[in-house]
């Protein structure tokens, strides 16, 4: 599909990727800086119970912090909330292109 795309196409995805990572980038710093805040806090009101801050640690620092060319064509989902590692399936657990019509798994 990338090979389809004019160069005017490539540039103006190259674009459009810059002015999305302005806007989503900062937000998604803001949730991961909040988050964290709520786990030192949660971790501080449970009395030192880290399972809780944990998760709000992982779903709020992980995900993507700019969006890319893979995002904006469908190639790759933006993940905003991060997941655990453990839950999250391998990249070889993906089918490849030629065995999917679907931009990606979920």
């Amino acid at each position: 599909m990338a090979a389809e795309r004019s160069a005017w196409g490539e540039a103006g995805i190259g674009v459009l990727s810059v002015l999305s990572s302005f806007i989503y980038g900062p937000v998604k710093v803001l949730y991961a800086a909040a988050g964290t805040l709520t786990a030192g806090l949660a971790f501080a009101l449970t009395g030192g119970q880290r399972d809780l801050a944990q998760v709000l640690i992982a779903r709020s620092l992980r995900g993507d912090y700019l969006v890319t060319d893979e995002h904006l064509t469908g190639q790759r989902p933006l993940i905003f909330v991060g997941r655990d590692p453990a839950i999250d399936p391998s990249p070889s657990d993906f089918p490849s292109e030629s065995e999917s019509t679907e931009p990606y798994p979920y």
